[in-house]
């Protein structure tokens, strides 16, 4: 993120990166202590793999401060705190790529936590931070609604998406210095000002700490050839939050491989789904809508891919073909199979690797990322 590269850099501090999609989480640890890293920031898929590998009594003695971006659950917060120094925060924030950082809450090592997942914390700049409901009016109080902030510091809109820019976006009428931005995040406010996050008033969800529109993934799909309609919904699995397209085609032959390579050419890798579905018809409401609710789960079955089955072999095949299935959550993938075809993408790809490490005793290379 561009807060962190420019965060660091102006104020003087060493900038590390780390590649995940190139090295394994296993040396994630290793890593942040050789490099001191005091100020992280991770996505909390890989919080989670990392917390999986810290033995007990291990402590990052140079962290003091951790940011997950993504949903993150309280008892991951209670683990990650046994692995950091008395004095370390843990950072919880509501942010959008129109702004910034707009909620942020801060953990400390003493703090008490309850419930299963964190709120997102308080306004950083209460006077800036609004609560409407539905009819547009502010909610003062405890209450349900959406996100709205004044600020001089807005995305100018959104390109070539006018529509969407009025919709989202107005000029202040009391100071046109400010505008006015509807995020768009629909939240509940406590008693005592803290926010929890309840989900979307829109077609956006969060997708490995990116935001993502199902319409545009949806528009995109629709352009390729054979294709008649589509819904793409998201689906929470074991691990993660994925993209699930459902597919009219006007022809019968059918592959996900060809879809994916397909949408990989305009779309970035995030953005493509995680599976397709075809289906002979969209199940619709009776005011022709897609009824989302009623599109049917994608099941444990193999994805149609241009490889054909090759059944596992050998004893370690059998291994690996079994962390496979139990990660994807599908019945059999076969040995000719691409892990990324399958659904899988670089955060699973990370715990793919750990996990067939750890059974085996073996070392998969770095190069597995690049050429899998």
């Amino acid at each position: 993120a561009a807060a962190d590269i420019y965060g660091a850099l102006l104020n003087g501090a060493t900038l590390a990166l780390y590649r995940p999609a190139q090295q394994s989480v296993g040396d994630l640890r290793d890593w942040l202590s050789a490099s001191q890293v005091t100020m992280l920031h991770l996505h909390s898929g890989i919080l989670r793999q990392l917390l999986d590998v810290l033995p007990a009594g291990f402590r990052f003695e140079h962290l003091r401060y951790v940011r997950p971006s993504g949903r993150t659950r309280v008892d991951e917060v209670r683990r990650l705190r046994c692995h950091l120094p008395p004095d370390a925060i843990v950072m919880h924030q509501l942010t959008s790529s129109e702004t910034t950082a707009v909620l942020r809450l801060a953990i400390r090592s003493d703090d008490e936590l309850a419930g299963e997942t964190l709120p997102v914390g308080y306004p950083i700049e209460p006077e800036q931070v609004t609560l409407v409901g539905a009819d547009g009016e502010p909610i003062a109080g405890e209450g349900e609604g959406e996100v709205v902030v004044r600020s001089r510091y807005l995305a100018r809109g959104y390109w070539r998406q006018p529509e969407l820019t009025a919709q989202r976006f107005q000029v202040d009428p009391a100071d046109r210095r400010y505008r006015i931005f509807r995020m768009g995040d629909l939240v509940r406010r406590r008693a005592d000002g803290l926010f929890d996050l309840l989900g979307r008033n829109d077609q956006q969800v969060k997708i490995r700490g990116y935001t993502v529109n199902l319409e545009a993934v949806e528009a995109a799909l629709a352009r390729l050839p054979g294709v008649q309609e589509t819904a793409v919904i998201a689906q929470s699995t074991r691990h993660d939050t994925v993209l699930v397209a459902y597919i009219c085609m006007a022809a019968v032959d059918f592959s996900s491989t060809l879809l994916r390579t397909a949408l990989a050419q305009e779309l970035p890798a995030y953005m493509v789904p995680a599976r397709f579905i075809c289906m002979d018809a969209l199940p619709r409401h009776a005011n022709g809508k897609v009824d989302r609710a009623s599109l049917p789960p994608p099941g444990r079955s193999r994805p149609e891919l241009a490889a054909p089955f090759v059944s596992p072999r050998s004893e370690l095949e059998q291994q690996i073909a079994g962390i496979w299935t139990d990660l994807l959550e599908m019945d059999e993938v076969g040995m000719e199979d691409n892990f990324f075809e399958l659904g899988g993408e670089s955060i699973l790809a990370m715990r793919m690797v750990l996990a067939a490490e750890q059974a085996t005793g073996g070392h998969v290379p770095p190069d597995y990322f690049r050429s899998p």
